[in-house]
């Protein structure tokens, strides 16, 4: 009763605030701890709270690691180390001139917001720089001399934060990049288990509905954990002159992974198709392996991130009886099946004799020579980068001035009105401002709703806690907190940052004299702050998603009609299928965000849009899920042809294309041209790629009634 009545309250809470339980990292939250800790008690222990400035560095110094090779690591920590230092003198030197500080601030944090066109790294290193200048504005120095001191105190803080983090307390220096392929296994493993047991138990009226929430629950977080983990291997790449081995084999179990999903779509879509014709022991001989399957690739996700070996899953075991299955006459209609397992099979072995070799260098010089010589920065591509984003169309420059803007206007607010911690209330604004409204919206959520409870936290730490040192012990597990659940939930992490900051800056500013009232203000100032983000947000060139939509969903129906387009090819081209495959899964990921922004908005009016933009994707996926069936019938093969009439191929091609360019010009396509049911029923009698071109245009179909819904909606 208690146990149902505990899970019944988790399941609330994280409705509530959404965890992501993978992002939990309690070693980088006690390396961190360690970091911000140890000033702050120096600081005590001598008397000389002037020394917890170099903890508060030191936190912003361990959230700029952005983790990979480590003199990629070291570069950034470098730059946000000589960025912040050269912040703090210009800031300090210029807080006592209100109108010098005004332009300072929009320049800066201009510069720093608009750095994300570098990519993530960059643009963390800028929020963290334009959070030191606020700070900066916030609590002036008192003479010269404090100037010079509070910048070498940075450039400690700095320093200390790369010798933990570099040094000291090496956290594998290609952490990110194993963790987001780690990632990629791990869901991989949770499709195919979910394939299986849907596959084995499911046969009701409502199957249909069922593997549709198969492919909605894990389909797309598969391919976004793919699509992520390409992207930051091939920033790395692109910022190295070479290759380390490690690297090289990260790269390949992200090849597998990505041949799995292809295999996992086109089982679930074969599966869904055949199902109620497959004999029992076919059913089940496909379960086991997609059993063993799922717990061979939670290993390989497992080793990726503690080296454990991967070993003690009867997989062999589970391909003995698929075969036994397949070699009875009675299943040659659902034999392709079976083999599509066995292809997939190949690639989860093949990716675990791979994961051995992944191993982080235990020594120092190991870490820092494994990457060969080469440019870190490339001054010209840069340039390029930077002018390409100067056009008044650009999301990235419009928030960039947006972000100026309020920045400016919440420092002018608080030294107008001579607000106490008034930086606490520029901060939120900076932070609750997001490119688009419906992210704004829910951060400043987030991070009001965080402030307000991290403010009761501090208060009521204020009233049981009344000598600096105990207030310095406490530091510690707040820090733990902070850090490990940052990617956990924003709401928690800002939860605990609050508390944890209220008593460094008090150290910092009266030694831990103070009147903990400061505690509510900060909560005050957070919901003015995040009040002044949203209206920015709302006023400031919005960037709405409602006329964004529509063009995204058009180019993910483009890009499916590539896809399956290629896979009909009478002769197909490998790396052609590839490589629209991937932009196909692309394409509808970026549709299936933009849609889930748009859902995220406080607009009644957008909200008519997401029921038909959900049908849209939705037939996409399994559009999607044929065409990489296909493909693997092409692999299978030995001509790499397939027999389709060209009725079939200009059928689905004009069609497709039909709706998406209704759904660009924002209006209900035309009806469409009649399919070609006697072609499709002759090739079902064939073989199984008629039914499953006889599902996709059934698929189209719906597709199309989506499309004429969302073009009676206005954008």
């Amino acid at each position: 009763m208690a146990a149902n009545v505990l899970q019944r309250a988790l399941a609330l809470f994280e409705q509530a605030v959404p965890l992501n339980r993978a992002g939990l990292s309690m070693e980088a939250g006690v390396r961190a701890a360690t970091a911000v800790a140890l000033p702050v008690l120096i600081a005590e222990l001598l008397h000389r709270p002037e020394l917890s400035w170099v903890a508060v560095v030191a936190f912003w110094g361990c959230l700029c690691d952005s983790g990979g090779p480590w003199r990629e690591r070291l570069a950034g920590m470098a730059s946000f180390t000589v960025l912040a230092t050269a912040v703090v003198i210009v800031a300090l030197y210029v807080e006592p001139s209100f109108w010098m500080a005004l332009p300072l601030t929009f320049v800066l944090s201009f510069l720093c917001s608009f750095a994300r066109v570098y990519g993530g790294a960059a643009s963390t290193v800028g929020l963290i720089v334009t959070t030191d200048l606020l700070v900066c504005l916030g609590i002036p120095a008192e003479s010269i001399a404090e100037i010079w001191q509070r910048a070498g105190l940075t450039v400690l803080g700095g320093v200390w934060a790369m010798l933990m983090v570099l040094v000291l307390w090496r956290i594998y220096p290609y952490g990110p990049a194993r963790r987001v392929v780690s990632q990629c296994w791990r869901d991989l493993s949770s499709y195919a288990e979910a394939i299986g047991r849907l596959h084995e138990y499911s046969g009701s009226a409502d199957s249909a509905d069922a593997w549709g929430q198969v492919i909605r629950d894990h389909r797309r977080a598969t391919r976004d954990a793919i699509e992520a983990a390409r992207e930051l291997l091939a920033n790395e790449r692109r910022r190295r002159w070479g290759e380390t081995n490690r690297g090289q084999l990260i790269l390949v179990l992200l090849d597998d992974a990505d041949r799995v999903f292809d295999g996992l779509i086109a089982i679930s879509d074969r599966l869904e198709t055949t199902q109620p014709e497959m004999t029992p022991g076919l059913r089940r001989s496909i379960r086991l392996a997609l059993h063993r399957l799922a717990q061979y690739a939670r290993l390989i996700g497992l080793s990726l991130g503690d080296g454990r070996t991967v070993s003690g899953v009867r997989l062999h075991h589970a391909m003995e009886v698929l075969d036994r299955q397949l070699a009875n006459p009675a299943v040659t209609l659902q034999a392709p099946a079976g083999q599509l397992v066995k292809q997939i099979a190949s690639y989860v072995v093949a990716a675990g004799e791979v994961v051995a070799g992944v191993r982080a260098p235990r020594r120092l010089a190991d870490a820092i020579t494994e990457q060969p010589p080469g440019k870190l920065f490339d001054i010209r591509a840069a340039f390029g980068t930077f002018r390409a984003n100067l056009d008044p169309s650009s999301i990235t420059l419009r928030h960039a001035l947006r972000l100026a803007l309020t920045a400016t206007f919440a420092l002018y607010l608080t030294k107008a009105l001579n607000l106490p911690r008034g930086y606490w209330l520029t901060l939120t604004a900076i932070v609750t401002l997001q490119p688009f409204v419906g992210a704004t919206w829910r951060r400043a959520l987030e991070r009001v709703g965080g402030s307000v409870l991290g403010g009761v936290i501090a208060a009521a730490a204020g009233l049981a806690i009344t000598r600096p040192i105990f207030i310095t012990m406490l530091i510690f597990p707040l820090s733990v907190a902070t850090l490990a659940l940052r990617g956990v939930n924003y709401t928690l992490f800002v939860l605990f940052l609050t508390p944890l900051f209220v008593l460094i800056a008090e150290l910092f500013q009266t030694g831990g004299v103070a009147d903990w009232n400061l505690a509510g203000l900060r909560a005050l100032d957070s919901i003015i702050g995040g009040g002044l983000g949203l209206a920015a947000g709302f006023l400031l060139w919005p960037a709405w998603e409602a006329p964004l939509l529509p063009p995204s969903l058009a180019i993910a129906v483009r890009k499916n009609q590539d896809y399956l387009a290629a896979t009909l090819a009478e002769i197909a081209d490998p790396s052609a299928i590839q490589e629209r495959r991937r932009a196909a899964g692309l394409a509808s990921n970026n549709a299936e965000q933009s849609l889930q922004r748009l859902m995220g908005e406080p607009r009644r009016d957008s909200a008519k849009l997401a029921d038909p933009a959900m049908t849209i994707v939705s037939c996409l996926r399994r559009i999607a899920g044929v065409a990489a069936s296909l493909d693997f019938s092409h692999q299978a093969n030995a001509d790499n042809s397939l027999m389709v009439s060209p009725a079939i191929r200009d059928w689905f091609t004009s069609s497709l294309g039909t709706i998406a360019d209704a759904i660009e010009q924002g209006r209900a396509p035309t009806p469409l041209a009649p399919a070609p049911t006697d072609a499709l029923r002759a090739l079902s009698d064939q073989d199984l790629t008629g039914r499953e071109l006889a599902h996709a245009a059934r698929q189209v179909e719906q597709l199309h009634a989506a499309a004429v819904r969302l073009g009676k909606e206005p954008a």
